[in-house]
């Protein structure tokens, strides 16, 4: 075989640039400290760890939602324990209250203490997330999701007239203890209501609510009325009944010798007149029509040949007691007009009498509105492969829709229980004993909340871990695949180096070879 001098000369070259290329490969993997510079150097293995950074990526994603669920839940279980200290000062004060030997002047203290808590939980509900989101607003979070307005209700009612002397300088009263008067609205709207001699409270109502002005301010009227009866308890030992008339119908004769109660006395006037709701409270009948009419109870007799004093009462004054300042042992119950407003209009009704069935001062009272401008919407994040969180609690469920003691049929918000509360308590009456249970329904429903806010805060520490060990290991199976074994890489480096040598020896020893040199 005949071997050229060119072939002699690009062979040791091709061989010493292959071995350069290997030589630089294994230099630059020992400045790298990686096995792997390329996907082609080991697809499988690029592959494998490809598929562990995308692994390692999520983890460390998850760990990251798991940070954000946790501060918006810590946030939350921080407002809940807020709530729950206040719930608790809350419910001793209300025990307090509820104490018979607290007079007015204690109560509007307990009452400006409640105000306080009131507008702390205005504010704890509305708070922002550090990421500047509502907590309590569902889905909505970029929307403040409480809001209080007030209407103002106002409440003219009857002077009863029951035979007390009135001042000669008064006009005369009528059968139903109204005068003829004139009504002046004064304030953001300014009107005349006349009023009759005897006028009952559902016209009344009407007249106000014919009028133009006030309808354009947003104020109506509604005509009530109510009259409560009271019969005695040593009723039951006489020996024999009495018999009356409401609005002129007569009531049958009630005989406790014969087994008759209170019920079957409310079933008689119910059955008497249709217009009217008997209900028996304790010791009384309390008597109610819709229609703001009066209603009178006359032509009382009974059977007694003594001690005639105190065998029925109506609102506590007792109907043998009037004696001739009416007829018949009768009495006529006034109506009730409430006035509500649709907004804050500051008015007051003022009368030319000091003794009227509209009462000289106006009594007002103010109603919470509570508006909750969010959703019912839970937001889930994901803290794991297969594991997701509910990282907010809406505030409808939390604060709105609570069962109300009084109405069972009906929801009462935490901030209306609340506001009644103070408002009972700040106009010094003895509040509703059911204040107690609703506060304990909102206490309980914000403890229950906050005992699943804290699992949830333990199902991420859990994940946390789990996240974090998955990492590792992805991290080190990721290092086995692509890290470089140095000793093994230093050795391979020398036995290039050696090679490399070689080749450059050789290679000056075979380029110098030259026929001409042996001639």
């Amino acid at each position: 075989m005949r071997v050229s001098t060119k072939t002699m000369q690009q062979q040791p070259v091709k061989a010493m640039l292959e071995q350069q290329e290997v030589l630089s490969k294994v230099q630059k993997q020992l400045a790298l400290g990686k096995s792997i510079l390329q996907p082609s150097d080991d697809p499988s293995g690029t592959a494998r760890a490809n598929q562990l950074r995308d692994a390692m990526g999520r983890s460390n994603q998850y760990m990251v939602n798991g940070d954000t669920a946790e501060d918006r839940l810590t946030q939350e279980e921080s407002i809940f324990g807020s709530m729950v200290n206040s719930m608790q000062r809350a419910r001793q004060l209300a025990v307090q209250s509820l104490n018979d030997s607290y007079n007015a002047q204690d109560r509007m203290g307990i009452g400006e203490e409640i105000e306080q808590f009131f507008q702390e939980f205005m504010g704890l509900v509305n708070t922002q997330s550090a990421s500047g989101e509502y907590l309590f607003s569902g889905f909505q979070g970029d929307t403040k999701p409480f809001s209080d307005t007030y209407s103002i209700k106002s409440t003219l009612t009857t002077q009863e007239h029951v035979g007390n002397a009135v001042a000669t300088t008064s006009a005369p009263i009528g059968a139903n203890g109204v005068i003829a008067d004139v009504l002046q609205f004064s304030g953001d709207v300014g009107t005349k209501i006349t009023v009759t001699d005897n006028e009952e409270a559902s016209s009344i109502a009407t007249k106000i609510n014919a009028d133009t002005a006030l309808a354009a301010a947003g104020i109506t009227a509604t005509a009530s009325n109510s009259v409560t009866m009271t019969i005695p308890n040593n009723a039951q030992t006489y020996a024999s009944g009495y018999t009356f008339s409401i609005n002129g119908n007569p009531i049958a004769v009630q005989d406790f010798t014969g087994g008759a109660n209170l019920t079957t006395v409310a079933a008689a006037i119910q059955a008497a007149d249709a217009t009217l709701n008997a209900v028996v409270r304790g010791s009384d009948i309390v008597i109610t029509n819709a229609t703001g009419n009066d209603i009178r109870i006359e032509d009382v007799t009974d059977g007694l040949a003594s001690n005639t004093d105190s065998i029925m009462a109506v609102n506590g004054i007792a109907l043998d007691e009037l004696g001739a300042k009416t007829s018949n042992d009768s009495i006529s119950i006034g109506g009730t007009v409430a006035i509500n407003s649709g907004g804050s209009v500051d008015y007051k009704v003022v009368s030319t009498h000091s003794k009227n069935v509209m009462r000289s001062s106006l009594t007002q009272s103010k109603d919470l509105v509570l508006d909750y401008h969010g959703d019912s919407g839970q937001r889930d994040i994901r803290i794991g492969d297969s594991v997701k969180i509910q990282m907010n609690d809406p505030g409808d469920e939390l604060f709105v829709n609570l069962p109300s003691a009084e109405n069972p049929d009906k929801n009462k918000s935490l901030f209306n229980v609340l506001y009644d509360f103070m408002s009972e308590l700040k106009s010094g009456v003895r509040p509703s004993d059911d204040v107690l249970t609703d506060i304990d329904t909102a206490m309980s429903q914000i403890e229950t909340t906050r005992a699943k806010v804290g699992s949830r805060l333990n199902m991420i520490d859990r994940q946390r871990m789990v996240n974090e060990d998955y990492s590792i290991f992805a991290q080190q199976s990721v290092s086995k695949i692509e890290d470089l074994d140095m000793a093994e890489a230093i050795s391979i480096l020398n036995q290039q180096l050696l090679s490399m040598q070689v080749l450059q020896q050789t290679y000056t020893r075979v380029s110098s070879l030259s026929m001409f040199n042996y001639l």
